[in-house]
């Protein structure tokens, strides 16, 4: 036995030992059971007990103090008696001093104890933050408590909160509200709820020193005062009162950090004028009464015009500051006791733009004064303005008019935005001035085409009665007629001006016979640009005349107008009928449009101001009588006419086939020229319709594929006749008889082989049937050139014979084949002939039907089927199949052609060794098998002769045929004797007999 001393340490002066006994391992200490802890001392906590000595199995309980009640844990001891470590929670309450720790056995009740000293919790608190006032946060941090316990906090005998110590008995951040309490020092108390241990710490709560101001120290009656403050109690409410009155007129809420800005709004009244208030801010809380004194101003009136100087029917406005804010203020006039108008302040006291008063005619050159009271405030002011009296004058846009001449007239000195009454010559008018007694524009008026020298002009305010007059002279006139050209050709424009006739009359234009126009002069009596067409027929001069409707004002102009002669251009004088010319003139009327004719075709052309008709194109008609044809202009409007001669070209036709030499069935092509440009060309085939073709621009064509029937024989005559021009052209063709021949793919072959056939010279699209020995096998049909192409034909496994016969409709082609029919002979050959089963193993075949499947067999077994090409041959990828040592037979027989062939590979002796770890043994004992010489992973089976054929334990041999397993155990229920032991390789098929004797137990 071994013993071991362990110094645990010292509390309270005692030296705590443990001793501990180590026994050899198996073995029951001769003394009973024992516990020991891994701590021996500290505050309440949660320890590992472990011990050794017990009852294998048994279930031993753990109490603490005394082992009466519920255990706090219990453990299970091993076969080997020892339990634990098991933890053990000793409660946080648990006062100072030895405690026992008791474990009993559950089987025969044995006991064993140990000691854990318990200490006391020393909890320690730490006042972080530096706010003391009520009301304020404050932070705490705490440790030494017992784990996970509540703690709770009072102050000044108030529980200010609760928080959760961690799993170390310690915390942060522990926040409370300072209470309302006096200004003094407190004990902080923190009392832990499992272990009651208490920590303190002393918090000084500190007091209010509010102060507070107004938002301003000086202010006017209906001005708005506010008040700040700070140091106040935080989310106290604050009362505002004024002068001896106590009953608040404002109330305040302080915010949490015990400020406040811009609260406690209160309106000035207008009574306070002049003086001072004293107002109260009273706290809730702290109980502190602020006197505030503000200084209440007094108003000082000032109002002036927008005008000193005014005159009758003007508007005045006014303009003020100095009022009480939002009063209204009495205007009174001169010293009358009536208010004329009264004007609302705004809240600075001011008004502008107001009243907007009128001066009546009846204070015209007198000096008027304005009074203005504030109804509230009681301040005033004055001012005088002067009104003037009216000089009235009017002024004519002219002083001197041709008859029929607008004017207006203009004023000044009426009175402001009065009516004006305007008379002239017959005519009146009505204006409005505007506040300066003036007025723009009156009229216009007309001077008269007859009568007096002079036009007396008067103007008479409605409303003032004032007056003013005027003469204005009268002219006479004298006209003239200007045109922009004295000589124009027919149906060309020319343009008259005229001047001096009456202003806005209307001048009628005539050529001696017939009135033309009527023309509005302008306000000179002038006009320009009257433009006139003149008419179309032989040389000769008109007159035009101007008479002036009102004036009778009268002048003429002489002009002369001569005849057209057009002229007519082609841009060629030699064209076939169908073709296009282009046609232009000139010397036609601008603008009109010109009808071209040529023969039965007709145009139009458009003439531009030059007198030139535009290129227009015409298409020449078919079937003229003459060699020559004249192309005509005529103007539509004008009748001029002018005409060019066009001589007449005839059609060459030509056409040119693809080939002149081919056989009946096939496609050929034309092409031609010298037809007339997009006509229709019909194509006829040995005096029969076929179709037709359309020509290009140029006259010419290609036609599409046009097929020679297979009928046809001798020559092919196509002709190509112009449906427009009758130009005609033909061509023959000569055509080949059919030569049909057939060749094979192959002359020789075997049964099973595919054959195809090649031909030529049959008539296109002709069917040709095939047939083998007499049977149908296939039917082709030619393409455009006469050739055929067959798809594979095979030959029969059983034909000894192919006799291939070929037979066409159109042809009467009938001809007959032989291929040579050779006999099948199979072969294959083996990647290797000798190895093991399980290598790979590729098995190529040759000589068998083409296509067909092939079965191989291995030993008579089936080892797989491969697919021959359409030479016969094939490849079959496999492995060698495992089996007994000797010659295997490897056949493949084709499944149609009943070809054989066959091959012999040798399977080599596997020599194996297999040995055993031990020949004898007791029940439940494992097996050593050691072996070798096996195939590369080869499964190796274990069988026994008490327990028949099933294998008992299989062993799977490495890379190397090799293993060393251990994974059989002789049963327990196997009686002493011989066991035979047979070891079989599964790939290899090799046995091996062992005998293992199994020895009593």
């Amino acid at each position: 036995m071994k013993t071991t001393i362990l110094k645990l340490g010292r509390i309270s002066g005692i030296t705590l030992v443990a001793v501990l006994l180590a026994w050899p391992f198996g073995f029951v200490k001769a003394d009973g059971p024992y516990l020991t802890l891994s701590s021996f001392s500290g505050t309440p906590q949660t320890i590992q007990a472990s011990g050794g000595g017990w009852t294998p199995g048994e279930t031993i309980s753990i109490y603490l103090g005394s082992a009466v009640g519920s255990p706090v844990a219990t453990a299970k001891a091993g076969a080997d008696s020892f339990f634990g470590p098991v933890g053990i929670t000793i409660p946080a309450n648990t006062p100072q001093g030895a405690l026992p720790i008791i474990g009993v056995g559950s089987s025969g009740g044995q006991t064993a104890s140990n000691s854990f000293y318990v200490t006391n919790f020393y909890p320690g608190i730490n006042i972080i933050s530096s706010n003391n006032t009520p009301g304020s946060s404050v932070t705490v941090d705490g440790s030494g408590f017992a784990p996970a316990e509540t703690v709770t906090f009072t102050l000044g005998g108030q529980t200010v909160g609760t928080i959760s110590a961690g799993d170390s008995g310690s915390f942060t951040g522990f926040s409370f509200i300072v209470p309302n309490l006096a200004p003094d020092t407190y004990q902080l108390h923190a009392i832990g709820s499992l272990s009651g241990a208490e920590a303190i710490a002393y918090f000084y709560i500190g007091g209010f020193y509010p102060s507070a101001a107004p938002s301003v120290y000086y202010l006017m009656p209906g001005g708005t005062l506010s008040f700040s403050g700070n140091n106040f109690s935080p989310n106290e409410t604050v009362d505002v009162s004024a002068g001896n009155n106590p009953d608040p007129v404002s109330t305040i809420i302080v915010s949490s950090a015990g400020d406040f800005a811009n609260a406690g709004s209160y309106e000035i009244p207008a009574s306070a004028i002049g003086g001072i208030m004293t107002f109260h801010l009273k706290s809730s809380k702290t109980g502190t009464d602020i006197p505030i004194m503000v200084t209440i101003g007094q108003f000082n009136a000032l109002v002036s015009p927008d005008n000193y100087f005014l005159v009758p029917g003007q508007a005045i406005k006014f303009y003020g500051q100095g009022f009480a804010p939002n009063e209204k203020v009495d205007v009174f006039q001169n010293q009358d006791s009536a208010a004329v108008a009264v004007i609302a302040a705004d809240k600075g006291g001011g008004f502008a733009d107001a009243g907007n008063l009128i001066i009546p005619f009846s204070d015209a050159g007198r000096d008027v004064t304005f009074r203005f009271v504030g109804q509230q405030s009681n301040t005033a002011s004055a001012f005088t303005v002067s009104v003037g009296s009216f000089n009235p004058q009017i002024t004519p846009s002219e002083y001197y008019l041709i008859p029929g001449k607008s004017f207006t007239v203009w004023g000044t000195g009426f009175a402001p935005e009065e009516e004006v009454s305007v008379q002239a010559g017959g005519e009146s008018d009505v204006v409005v001035t505007d506040k300066y007694g003036v007025f723009q524009t009156s009229g216009p008026f007309a001077a008269p085409y007859s009568g007096s020298d002079n036009i007396r002009v008067k103007a008479a305010g409605l409303n003032s009665g004032v007056s003013a007059d005027l003469d204005i002279g009268i002219g006479g006139l004298y006209p003239n007629i200007v045109p922009d050209n004295y000589y124009i050709l027919s149906g060309g424009k020319i343009n008259f001006s005229g001047y001096g006739f009456a202003p806005n009359e209307n001048v009628t234009m005539s050529d001696g016979q017939d009135a033309l126009a009527v023309i509005p002069t302008d306000e000179y009596g002038n006009f320009t640009g009257q433009a006139v067409t003149a008419p179309f027929g032989p040389d000769r001069n008109v007159t035009y005349k101007f008479t002036g409707d009102k004036s009778g004002a009268s002048a003429g102009a002489d002009i002369a107008i001569a005849a057209l002669r057009p002229l007519v251009s082609l841009d060629s004088y030699y064209a076939t009928p169908g073709s296009t010319i282009y046609v232009w003139g000139i010397n036609f009327s601008p603008g009109e449009t010109v009808t071209v004719t040529a023969g039965s075709s007709t145009a139009a052309s458009l003439v531009d101001k030059n007198g030139v008709a535009s290129t227009t194109p015409i298409v020449l008609p078919f079937n003229n009588s003459s060699n020559t044809l004249d192309v005509v202009m005529t103007g539509n409007t004008s009748k001029a006419s002018g005409f060019a001669a066009l001589s007449l070209a005839p059609f060459l036709a030509q056409v040119y086939p693809s080939t002149y030499y081919t056989a009946p069935g096939t496609v050929i092509t034309f092409s031609g020229s010298g037809y007339a440009k997009n006509e229709k060309v019909n194509v006829n085939f040995n005096n029969s319709p076929l179709g037709f073709v359309n020509a290009d621009a140029n006259g010419g064509f290609n036609t599409t594929k046009i097929t020679i029937p297979v009928t046809a024989s001798g020559s092919a005559n196509f002709a190509f006749v112009g449906a427009q021009s009758n130009a005609s052209s033909s061509v023959d063709i000569a055509l080949a008889p059919f030569m049909p021949q057939v060749s094979p793919s192959a002359y020789y072959t075997v049964p099973g082989t595919p054959v195809t056939f090649t031909g030529s010279g049959f008539a296109p699209g002709e069917e040709v049937k095939i047939f083998l020995n007499n049977s149908p096998a296939a039917a082709v049909t030619a393409d455009a050139e006469g050739n055929i192409a067959s798809g594979p034909v095979t030959i029969p496994f059983t034909a000894a014979t192919a006799n291939f016969t070929f037979s066409s409709s159109v042809t009467n082609y009938n001809t007959v084949l032989d291929i040579g029919v050779g006999q099948l002979n199979p072969g294959i050959v083996l990647s290797g002939y000798y190895g093991f089963g399980g290598q790979p193993l590729s098995i190529n075949g040759q000589g068998f039907g083409g296509n067909e499947k092939v079965d191989i067999t291995f030993a008579g077994e089936a080892l797989g089927s491969a697919n021959t090409d359409a030479a016969g041959n094939f490849t079959l990828n496999t492995a060698v199949p495992y089996a007994a040592a000797g010659d295997k037979a490897v056949k493949a027989i084709g499944e149609s052609s009943g070809a054989q062939a066959s091959a012999t590979f040798t399977e080599p002796q596997a020599y194996v060794n297999v040995q055993l770890g031990s020949y004898a043994g007791a029940p439940g004992s494992a097996i050593n098998f050691i072996g070798s010489g096996f195939l590369p992973n080869e499964p190796v089976e274990i069988t026994t002769d008490r327990t028949g054929s099933a294998a008992v334990h299989t062993i799977v041999a490495d890379a190397k045929g090799s293993f060393n397993d251990s994974g059989y155990v002789v049963p327990p229920n196997f009686a002493e004797g011989n066991l035979n032991l047979a070891i079989t390789g599964t790939y290899s098929k090799s046995v091996t007999d062992i005998v293992y004797y199994v020895a009593g137990k």
